[in-house]
């Protein structure tokens, strides 16, 4: 039988540290950069948040749009913006660690035929895989679903089985 196994990144593969100091300053930058507003993401906790609807309560509070709107203004310049600073900001960075047991449990589930490996995060794709790089983590991963791409998590978890079944041609139930 085979089987996927999803994680998530943030405090169950990695833990970056100082409270995703890395990731709100990116975020910070980007969004003055883009939008014109200075550390519009201060008081936001990121901890189990989603990219998107995160992104889309954050220009809500700045007014960059209303109530009913799906999606920010200029997101795609925005998230170009917001890796480059991710990149930038981890390279330097020496706080975060991988959690304990990480790498031998991926080494274990990724030598076994019958199991495929999934991601399930609020991230961006793009941001997941920047941190997951940072760790030495991304080789691991090929697919999974993200939190740029929803605004609900059980969206998320649907589509990385979806995603993982998409790209390996097998079918995955739920235990």
């Amino acid at each position: 039988m085979q089987r996927l196994v999803i994680f998530d990144i943030d405090h169950t593969l990695v833990s970056i540290g100082e409270g995703n100091r890395p990731q709100q300053q990116a975020l910070d930058i980007a969004f003055e950069e883009v939008y014109g507003v200075p550390n519009a993401f201060r008081d936001v906790g990121l901890t189990g948040g989603m990219d998107l609807p995160m992104m889309i309560a954050v220009c809500r509070n700045q007014g960059l749009i209303d109530d009913g709107a799906h999606s920010p203004p200029r997101l795609a310049g925005f998230k170009a913006t917001y890796f480059e600073n991710l990149t930038t900001l981890l390279s330097n960075w020496t706080k975060g660690l991988i959690c304990p047991g990480v790498p031998a449990l991926l080494e274990a589930l990724a030598s076994e035929a019958t199991v495929q490996l999934g991601l399930e995060t609020g991230n961006f794709r793009e941001a997941a895989f920047i941190k997951l790089r940072k760790f030495g983590l991304d080789s691991f991963f090929e697919d999974g679903g993200f939190g740029g791409d929803f605004t609900e998590r059980e969206q998320v978890v649907a589509d990385a089985i979806s995603s993982c079944q998409v790209r390996s041609g097998k079918s995955y139930g739920l235990e």
